[in-house]
């Protein structure tokens, strides 16, 4: 009995975070969108970039949302492609914040400023 209870306890807890994670995605979706902003994510040991919908129509290029670093890389100005990719391996060698301005490659004619 005392297993039986024990069990439906965790599950009811496990349905509460569940339900809790969806509702936090679905905030930060709607905060994303209102700002007209990306999330993106970056795994250094497999190498993938991973974004929203909303990061790579800013990054320009196709709706493909995992990129590996090469991909990413040519969705950068080629002017700044160097500086973008020396921030990256800086930030991922140090563990720390990346933060960095950028040209986006041409689009259409003209380049994209991104913050990441």
């Amino acid at each position: 009995v005392d297993a039986e209870r024990n069990l439906d306890r965790r599950e009811r807890d496990r349905d509460e975070a569940q339900a809790r994670v969806r509702e936090s995605e679905e905030t930060l979706r709607l905060a994303l969108d209102a700002g007209r902003l990306g999330a993106w994510d970056y795994d250094p040991a497999c190498g993938r970039f991973v974004m929203s919908p909303a990061c790579a129509a800013i990054l320009g290029g196709s709706d493909e949302t995992s990129l590996d670093l090469a991909a990413l890389a040519s969705r950068i100005h080629p002017d700044e492609r160097g500086m973008v990719l020396d921030a990256i391996a800086a930030a991922v060698g140090r563990d720390a914040d990346f933060d960095i301005a950028f040209r986006s490659g041409v689009d259409q004619g003209r380049a994209r400023w991104v913050n990441m």
